[in-house]
């Protein structure tokens, strides 16, 4: 597959069957899009209910989490409120970690680009990034359309916000010069959707 993918699925075929025909993807270089395809035939194999093999872990110590990200084999989570938590599954504990300044952008998402965490949503420009290393959050470069419902994801070391509310929008934030770069426009709007990079 290119590099990188969005990733995602339009609903189950049954109950116990994952990826007949509900995934799909689009390869973007930056410059263009590539029509969705249906991946269901280049799939091996099946995910059923009788073949995962899931575990109860440790609670989150809220439930209204807003954007979640990992870094450095741990899991972070922000919540209403700006209130961020860090699982460790070593150890399967969970640890209150600094607030977010100004609560948590609802409506996000966050991504991870050499061990910091930057995070999106709720119309409130500005990125925030959050340093696991330190404890510490600190704020970058106000997105140049501030939206909610946005996709974050990161690829080639910077960070993708795609979509939204009736947007077609793609716009690549880059850590290193803290600016932001239009990119292609998804062809399709797509809100509250996820996105995910594959192989870089």
């Amino acid at each position: 597959l290119g590099n990188p993918h969005l990733v995602w699925a339009s609903g189950y075929n049954a109950p116990s069957e994952w990826n007949k025909g509900d995934i799909f993807y689009t390869y973007f270089n930056g410059a263009s899009w590539a029509s969705p395809q249906n991946l269901s035939q280049s799939i091996l194999g099946g995910y059923t209910t009788t073949t995962l093999n899931w575990q109860y872990k440790a609670n989150c110590p809220s439930s209204s989490v807003q954007e979640a990200a990992v870094a450095n084999d741990k899991l972070y989570v922000i919540v209403n409120g700006g209130g961020t938590y860090e699982y460790n599954p070593a150890n399967n504990q969970w640890t209150a970690k600094a607030s977010a300044p100004g609560g948590s952008p609802s409506g996000g998402g966050a991504a991870e680009v050499n061990g910091l965490i930057y995070v999106l949503g709720d119309y409130s420009g500005s990125i925030k990034i959050y340093n696991p290393g330190n404890n510490s959050w600190s704020t970058g470069a106000a997105i140049p359309a501030s939206r909610s419902g946005m996709c974050v994801a990161a690829a080639g070391g910077n960070v993708y916000a795609i979509g939204g509310p009736n947007s077609t929008k793609n716009e690549m934030y880059n850590p290193t010069s803290n600016s932001w770069t239009t990119k292609a426009a998804i062809p399709t709007a797509r809100e509250y959707a996820a996105a995910a990079t594959v192989n870089g």
